[in-house]
């Protein structure tokens, strides 16, 4: 949550700078490697959930908080989160460039939620689904 509050006076501060008329303080390289570091990070943070996912469907009984519910919270966390990041840069980021990218793992991260595999944990653990819709 915190890299979304960071996302997010970023997008106002560059928004305010570039309504003033003015370009922002980045440079051909400085802008090439933002663009590769988001890339990675929108990898890197698919390949964790891919993991998460993995360990939440290789779960045995006696279902745990601990064992299930942390893990989930964890898994649907890191999604949505990538996935608003996403949107976020995709709508305001003042280079074409990264919201194209941004855009790409917005669809990345889109086509991993609605994989069946991800949208099967709600239904076949039924302790998650329930502690989930008590909470």
């Amino acid at each position: 949550m915190k890299a979304i509050y960071q996302v997010c006076i970023t997008a106002v501060l560059l928004s305010a700078v570039v309504g003033c008329g003015q370009l922002p303080m980045f440079t051909a390289d400085t802008a090439a490697v933002a663009r590769n570091e988001f890339r990675m990070r929108c990898d890197k943070e698919l390949a964790l959930a891919a993991e998460l996912r993995k360990e939440l469907e290789t779960q045995l009984p006696p279902f745990t908080v601990g064992s299930v519910l942390r893990p989930y919270n964890r898994f649907s966390m890191l999604v949505s989160d990538l996935w608003m990041e996403a949107q976020l840069y995709e709508s305001v980021h003042p280079d074409p460039a990264y919201r194209e990218i941004a855009g790409a793992c917005k669809l990345r991260v889109g086509a991993f939620a609605r994989d069946r595999k991800s949208t099967r944990l709600n239904s076949s653990h039924l302790v998650i689904s329930y502690a989930v819709f008590c909470l």
